[in-house]
């Protein structure tokens, strides 16, 4: 590195894998990349942290890649620590690479001392990233190799446990008696006429956990699994006998017959669900966590949103009554109507960038390094998980209202078209006026198009970010009905 930069953009990256034998490999990466700038008065370091695998068939999954990718400007520079941190894949190594160069990015590995941008860098490039490709592929054909013979002899391979049972030695599956019980109960509960969402709120407090997570998909995963028949897969697709079963075929055969009849959530076919009637069905996110919400219900048979991710991550939103919410949302909707005929009718604004906007490079740089300081503390143990995933959402909804703000500064900045004014007011009276008839359905569409965003909070009325009168208007353009 010569040349001093506008930007250094250091790419870090372990596989779960390395995550696990090598926990402060991160660390390395980075404190390599921050000691190379020191001695060169680079600017400090804007850090991208992965923890995912290097294969081609795994790029899609590498998000803080694509980010900087995308962000990448000419006159800054990208620093790994090597080649192999980038990519193991030769072709999109090389590719991606020389599409930096040719847009004035410099690219840098320490470790090979490559400089991208040189005609001996290049050809150095090509040769480490063939290599890195040979490895990828001799570690995956001993691995694949190994799997299938172990698969063959009836040993388990696939990772994480199936629940209810253990490892044994040799890597064969002996039964967990306690986990078995809770297996047999989820089997009784499905044939018995429980949804797969009564099974796992039912299964929560009947058998509490700290190791597991009863949620709806682990319910389903279970009541679908061979395994549990003692059965397992080998290398040519055949499922065969090997370890001790925990349910037999009959009742296997039973719950998938109880699932199958209530693939429609337990009506009869063509009969319709019980959310139809809500208005923020498919709408509405947790407040805490922007999960998307989902449906609970009382026995009581009283209608709850909840927090679809409530079980998976902890999240501590309460329940609210679909009913007493439906209600708040439909008059915070009509009022919102009368402000935007309001709005429409007076002349244009003149041009003015929303507040928010302002200083938007600097806010984005400090959410993208308060996500990295998350990724970072998870990779060395120091949060969970499930606390990982809400902090994610957090900030990514932050970062997704930034860039919607400076959206709005876009659209501001040019002058709105009378004539799409005109018609987004004629649309905005028509639905206001209709509004005390629509149904629900009518009324859920007008909402979703009016409402850039609804986050729901136990205890709170709902938070909705209306959009912007301009934004209707641009729409009205394009012939929006009711």
């Amino acid at each position: 590195m010569s040349a001093v930069p506008r930007r250094v953009l250091a790419y870090v990256r372990v596989s779960s894998q390395e995550q696990g034998r090598h926990g402060t490999s991160l660390d390395g990466q980075q404190e390599a990349i921050r000691r190379q700038c020191a001695a060169r008065n680079f600017p400090e370091p804007i850090s991208f942290v992965e923890v995912e695998s290097a294969g081609a068939e795994k790029i899609e999954r590498r998000a803080e890649l694509r980010r900087l990718l995308d962000m990448a400007e000419r006159g800054d520079v990208v620093v790994v620590s090597a080649v192999d941190r980038w990519s193991r894949d030769i072709v999109f190594a090389v590719q991606s690479v020389r599409e930096l160069v040719a847009r004035g990015v410099g690219f840098h590995a320490l470790t090979e001392n490559l400089d991208a941008s040189t005609p001996h860098g290049d050809s150095t490039l090509g040769i480490m990233a063939w290599v890195a490709d040979g490895e990828r592929k001799r570690i995956r054909e001993r691995t694949v190799g190994r799997r299938k013979e172990l698969r063959d002899q009836g040993r388990y391979v696939e990772g994480q446990l199936p629940l209810g049972y253990r490892r044994a030695p040799g890597n064969a599956l002996e039964v967990d008696k306690h986990e078995a019980h809770v297996v047999r109960e989820i089997f009784r509960r499905c044939i018995a006429g429980q949804s797969l969402n009564q099974i796992a709120e039912s299964i929560e407090l009947d058998f509490p956990s700290e190791d597991r997570v009863w949620e709806k998909s682990l319910m389903h995963d279970v009541l679908k699994n061979r395994l549990y028949l003692g059965e397992m897969k080998d290398s040519r697709g055949v499922w065969l006998a090997v370890h001790p079963a925990i349910v037999n075929h009959a009742t296997f055969a039973r719950a998938k017959e109880a699932l199958a009849s209530r693939r429609n959530g337990g009506r009869p076919p063509g009969a319709e669900a019980r959310t139809a009637s809500w208005l923020l069905r498919g709408l509405a996110r947790c407040a805490f966590c922007g999960a998307r919400m989902g449906a609970a219900y009382s026995r009581n048979d009283r209608d709850y949103y909840v927090c679809g991710q409530r079980l998976r991550h902890n999240c501590e939103n309460g329940y609210m009554r679909v009913e007493q919410v439906d209600v708040e949302v439909a008059r915070m909707a009509f009022d919102r109507l009368v402000e935007l005929r309001e709005e429409l009718a007076r002349p244009a604004p003149k041009p003015a960038a929303p507040r928010g906007a302002q200083g938007a490079d600097a806010k984005r740089e400090r959410l993208t390094a308060q996500r990295n300081r998350v990724i970072t503390a998870y990779t060395k143990g120091m949060i969970a998980e499930n606390d990982l995933q809400s902090q994610l959402a957090r900030i990514d909804h932050d970062l997704a209202r930034l860039a919607m703000l400076v959206e709005d500064a876009a659209r501001a900045a040019k002058a709105p078209d009378p004539e799409a004014r005109r018609k987004a007011l004629a649309d905005v009276a028509e639905l206001s006026r209709a509004w005390s008839a629509l149904d629900v359905t009518a009324r859920r569409e007008a909402v979703d198009h009016l409402a850039r965003t609804i986050r729901l909070r136990s205890g709170s009325l709902p938070e909705i970010e209306w959009r912007t009168a301009d934004e209707l208007a641009e729409d009205a353009e394009g012939g929006y009905t009711k």
